[in-house]
């Protein structure tokens, strides 16, 4: 994003204009220097960022764009006050409409692998479940994320959602009544989750004060049986764990399925804890397979049962479950008691031995591409990374990465730019943990070429008008009503890869600035254009 100039920095941006002046008039087409016209060239003032998608996990669309609704970000973990925005100033919350935020790490930090920065997103939006994802960053520069977060109303293919409205506890704030929420069956698994609550509970809030009011009990199920219900999962496979000792290990969840409940009122506070135990059940689809018995599930096998927090980005094994079935439809089900919410998850981890911890996995990407999707999955664990990557991530990094050990995986890459998004390159991987480098050739077609894009903001009201190259800026391209993030400008310039050149083919370029979006459609028919947008005057009296 686009730092601000404080008056000092006016003043000596105006001293440097004179010797801009010849670069000025090739670069950005200045041929009339009799009109007036002020140019900045906005270099960044972060080092090490990172863009931090919050995405709609049923539409992966951008939280904000679609649905109007803001997304509220807290910073914590051992790390959290090397965060700084994109001015270097101190970060720890956040809010963002369009569904994007800069952050970065401060400039006397540089992160490594023995000295690397870990921190935790937490997001939360009106509507969507709670969650989190837990960062580790061992290296400068700039970086793409993506958070999923799901809509209890319109949750993603794979998963089930269902609510109780007017539960309203009595002057003292216990139910007067037991309240039970059961979801309907997942169409994929046949699976389902379901909460009671019994009469006589108190439900409190994270301060421990009895939540009040209106209330509202969701239960939301989720099965393994397609990618957009396991994305939403908060971590992923890949898991930080705490022991029942209070020790810390890392490892790889085989999941059979997982949920999340909550209870919130009409002002919006949060049920956390209870009284008494309440009672969680959660479906296991007929095929699971219990990697302790190395068959299927059957009837009494033990499950591990594992709850979430949000605020560090660890799970933690609550109980073992016993496994019940199979049912009319060949499912199993696990019932279990709890005395807080957050995601539970019904998984076997796989950890010792099963695993290898690296500081890095890189994956080089070979051929031309503004942006792609990045799968890495393995045939029994299912999808175990998933990334947007731009134009400028030819070489990729999962940084300090836990992989299963002796099992076959394949990376896969999508064009994002492609309606909808299409497979243009995989290559299979006999054991992750054997390689350090992964080769990746992708292939977009012909009819594609390397476009130069020169881009320039300007606020013309101004006089002299003012005219600026930014960098910072995210640089966006809609496709499939997403707009799909396809790098940073470095001073008004970036290089975009396999775009069409056509008479018809008009692409809709945006770019983003303290959670405005200015949009404009151009039809690219060379391989170097420039394109030109115009602030508005709040933004412009900034600087």
């Amino acid at each position: 994003m686009l730092p601000l100039l404080s008056k000092k920095n006016k003043y000596l941006l105006a001293g440097l204009f004179i010797a801009f002046v010849s670069l000025i008039y090739t670069s950005c087409d200045i041929t009339n220097p009799t009109k007036g016209l002020a140019v900045i060239f906005n270099t960044l003032s972060v080092q090490t960022s990172a863009s931090v998608n919050f995405v709609d996990a049923a539409t992966s669309q951008q939280i904000g764009l679609s649905t109007q609704r803001n997304v509220y970000v807290t910073i914590t973990g051992p790390d959290k006050d090397k965060v700084v925005n994109q001015q270097d100033q101190s970060l720890t919350s956040a809010t963002t409409s369009t569904g994007l935020l800069n952050i970065g790490i401060r400039n006397d930090v540089t992160p490594s692998p023995s000295n690397p920065i870990r921190i935790n997103i937490v997001a939360q939006s009106d509507g969507y479940i709670l969650t989190s994802r837990p960062v580790t960053i061992q290296s400068t520069g700039n970086r793409s994320l993506t958070i999923n977060m799901v809509d209890m109303n319109n949750p993603p293919l794979g998963s089930i959602a269902a609510q109780v409205s007017n539960v309203r506890p009595n002057s003292s704030g216990q139910l007067p009544s037991p309240v039970t929420v059961q979801t309907n069956r997942e169409p994929l698994s046949n699976g389902d989750a379901s909460i009671t609550i019994n009469s006589g509970t108190t439900i409190r809030d994270a301060s421990g004060n009895p939540l009040t009011g209106n209330l509202t009990v969701n239960a939301t199920y989720f099965s393994n049986k397609s990618d957009q219900s396991t994305r939403s999962l908060p971590t992923g496979s890949n898991v930080s764990t705490i022991t029942q000792s209070g020790n810390t290990q890392r490892g790889f969840f085989q999941v059979a399925s997982f949920a999340s409940y909550n209870v919130v009122n009409q002002s919006g506070q949060t049920g956390r804890n209870f009284s008494n135990p309440v009672n969680l059940s959660i479906t296991l689809p007929s095929d699971t397979r219990n990697p302790q018995s190395q068959n299927n599930l059957r009837n009494g096998d033990a499950v591990p049962i594992w709850s979430y927090d949000e605020s560090n980005g660890q799970w933690r094994q609550e109980t073992t479950a016993t496994a019940v079935g199979p049912d009319s439809r060949g499912n199993y089900s696990v019932s279990f008691p709890a005395n807080h919410l957050s995601w539970w998850v019904a998984a076997w981890l796989q950890t010792g031995n099963q695993v290898c911890v690296k500081d890095s996995l890189v994956i080089d990407i070979t051929g031309s591409y503004s942006a792609l999707l990045l799968k890495v999955k393995a045939p029994t664990l299912g999808l175990l990374f998933e990334t947007n990557v731009t134009s400028s991530q030819n070489h990729f990094k999962f940084e300090d990465v836990t992989l299963p050990a002796n099992l076959p995986v394949v990376v896969e890459a999508y064009n994002l730019l492609e309606c909808p998004e299409e497979l243009v390159g995989s290559v299979a991987i006999p054991d992750l943990c054997s390689v350090s480098n992964i080769v990746l050739p992708v292939n977009l077609g012909s009819g594609r070429n390397d476009v130069e894009v020169n881009i320039s903001a300007s606020c013309r009201d101004r006089d002299p008008v003012l005219t600026i190259q930014p960098s910072g800026y995210n640089i966006f391209i809609k496709s499939c009503n997403q707009d799909i993030n396809v790098g940073m400008l470095n001073n008004g310039y970036i290089k975009l890869g396999g775009l069409r050149l056509s008479q018809t083919e008009s692409y809709t370029f945006a770019i983003e600035y303290k959670g405005k979006k200015y949009y404009k459609d151009t039809t690219v028919t060379q391989t170097s254009y420039n394109i030109q947008y115009s602030l508005d005057n709040e933004t412009c009296s900034e600087f």
